[in-house]
């Protein structure tokens, strides 16, 4: 059996130790929780995107009296500001498809004008094409169809 001086003394170091288990507990989570806000705060939004690539614009190239794609050379520019991108086919290796539109301006938001030329036909232009962002990673995909008329 435990004197009563132990059991006192036993009493106040179990006391002692929780109340120190408590404080250390406690400023572990402070800790633990400030560091994950530093670290989250400066981690840029980037470092949680996928590796997927959007491009801001998509434009189909049509006849304006056919409504089929047009053959040929085909040029697709678009301008905001200072940028300027050419368009491309998606598959720069394979003869272009007529049915595929041309892409560009990955991942840029911004308001473009849109130049579409093509021997034969009128050149075509749209303003104001805006381009928006998604979130943090990707912009949302604008579709434009460029219907160009023959040249008389």
């Amino acid at each position: 059996m435990v004197a009563p001086r132990q059991r006192k003394a036993l009493r106040n170091k179990q006391r002692l130790t929780s109340a120190w288990t408590a404080l250390v507990m406690r400023r572990t989570w402070w800790s633990g929780a400030l560091l994950a806000s530093l670290v989250t705060a400066r981690l840029p939004a980037q470092a949680l995107c996928t590796a997927v690539v959007v491009p801001g614009l998509s434009v189909a190239v049509r006849d304006a009296a056919t409504g089929q794609g047009i053959t040929g050379h085909v040029t697709v520019t678009a301008r905001d500001g200072a940028y300027i991108d050419s368009l491309r086919a998606p598959d720069l290796n394979a003869p272009r498809d007529p049915s595929l539109p041309f892409v560009g301006a990955y991942e840029r938001a911004g308001s473009y004008v849109l130049l579409v030329r093509s021997p034969g036909y009128v050149p075509w232009r749209k303003r104001g094409v805006r381009v928006r962002k998604q979130d943090e990673c990707h912009v949302v995909t604008v579709q434009v169809v460029a219907r160009l008329t023959r040249v008389k």
